[in-house]
């Protein structure tokens, strides 16, 4: 034991042998607690991220006791019977008597942590090498595990408490700058007047999960709300489980062009078509889009590939094609798996700073209902606690080429609105036809 840690700075760890630790720092802060032991509620550490064992018992102890002080901690590691693998009441005393003040507890905490920290770092780079010798079938599947262990890693503590002056200086900084330039949609906006007047275009960190009848084109609206965003300069990615992507694509340039789909599935292409559809793909070809047709994601597979998208493209929105899709959790109950599944796709939109759209299946009640309700979104009721907006589309029952969307929770805004679309005959694509007030 040193009477100041600080004397002794960082060393280098150049022998893979030896883990970073400091136990100069780990017998100091330990030193402080028994001082202080109000000091513990300063420091933001975990009994794992001692590298010495027998100072995480010493920690343990020291977390567990209602009044700290020598006598409690040694009697709780009695009690224990830890008492003699720490070294006994000689070696608490030690850390007494070497610990001259308790001021910098803080400090001490954060160098443990960061120590803590180097250590699971080698520890994942040791169990990417063996990944990368294994002859297992599933590589892939570990190999995105690891990814987002690792991402998981880079964002520790990210999310430490703060008090709320932090947050509202925060907000006021939001509010000053949306006064200096005021409009109506603040998200990002797909194009849809209507829809986006109504969300005030899409926001990060939301889940809007879409629901409706079988056929009704819920893949056809999610695709134009995509390229509608990427038309105004936000970058995202399509994960379309359940077509192929040429399929989204064929549908999306007939949009464009006004060519009908199946013409350019039949090649009976007029020579006049033939302008449109080059012209066509040329546009779509310069918007910041990205596709997987993966037929099946796990979690963390989709999590790791999104990671790197946000890295490399710095992608804004995710459309989600869709939630009954993804594999994870197969020895649930599919209500009980979609739920899982949509609250992972939550807390990635919130990781990941993205919009999160994903579609969703629907019950036979919500089939029947002519204005569905949260509950009759497929999975258990933790899919409407997740979900920041719950829409649904409906085919309106007088006039079949017009679709019915309407939101059963919306956060922030009014969620009795109806808005109508129109199917253009012959072509995959929506237009609006009822203007919201």
């Amino acid at each position: 034991m040193t009477d100041n840690p600080f004397d002794d700075p960082d060393p280098e760890y150049t022998d893979i042998t030896t883990q970073p630790h400091s136990m100069k720092m780990e017998e100091a802060l330990l030193g402080a607690l028994l001082i202080d032991p109000a000091a513990i509620k300063k420091v933001d550490i975990n009994t794992d991220d001692f590298y010495s064992v027998r100072n995480s018992m010493i920690f343990s102890a020291i977390k567990d006791v209602k009044t700290v002080d020598y006598l409690t901690v040694t009697d709780k590691l009695e009690e224990r019977g830890q008492l003699g693998e720490v070294g006994g009441a000689v070696y608490l005393m030690g850390l007494l008597n070497a610990t001259p003040t308790s001021m910098h507890a803080e400090e001490y905490a954060n160098r443990i942590r960061t120590y803590s920290k180097r250590r699971r770092t080698i520890a994942l780079a040791n169990e990417l090498a063996r990944l990368a010798y294994s002859s297992k079938e599933n590589f892939e599947d570990e190999l995105s595990a690891f990814s987002s262990n690792f991402y998981a890693l880079n964002k520790e503590k990210s999310g430490a408490s703060t008090h709320i002056r932090d947050a509202l200086s925060s907000l006021y900084d939001t509010i000053l700058k949306a006064s200096e330039h005021p409009k109506d949609i603040w998200g990002m906006a797909t194009n849809y007047k209507d829809w986006d007047k109504i969300l005030g275009g899409h926001q990060k960190q939301e889940m809007i999960l879409l629901s409706g009848d079988p056929g009704v084109g819920k893949s056809i609206f999610t695709t134009d709300l995509g390229f509608g965003m990427a038309k105004n300069g936000y970058p995202g990615i399509f994960y379309e489980m359940e077509m192929r992507g040429i399929q989204i694509l064929n549908r999306k340039l007939s949009g464009y062009t006004g060519v009908e789909a199946n013409k350019m599935k039949s090649g009976r292409i007029a020579d006049g078509d033939w302008p449109l559809i080059t012209n066509g793909i040329e546009e779509m070809e310069s918007l910041p889009i990205f596709m997987s047709d993966k037929p099946s994601w796990r979690i963390a597979g989709l999590r790791a590939d999104l990671m790197r998208m946000k890295e490399d493209h710095d992608i804004q929105w995710v459309v989600v094609d869709y939630a009954d899709y993804i594999a994870d959790h197969q020895d649930l109950k599919r209500w009980d798996r979609i739920g899982e599944n949509c609250r992972s796709l939550k807390i990635m939109s919130r990781e990941m700073d993205v919009n999160m759209l994903v579609i969703n299946a629907m019950t036979k009640d919500g089939e029947r209902n002519l204005e569905p309700i949260t509950a009759d979104m497929a999975g258990n009721a933790q899919v409407g606690f997740d979900c920041d907006l719950a829409v649904f589309m409906k085919r309106d029952r007088k006039n079949k080429n017009v679709v019915n969307i309407t939101f059963s929770k919306y956060r922030e805004g009014d969620s009795n609105r109806i808005l109508q679309l129109e199917l253009k005959p012959g072509i995959p694509s929506f237009k609006e036809v009822q203007r919201i007030p």
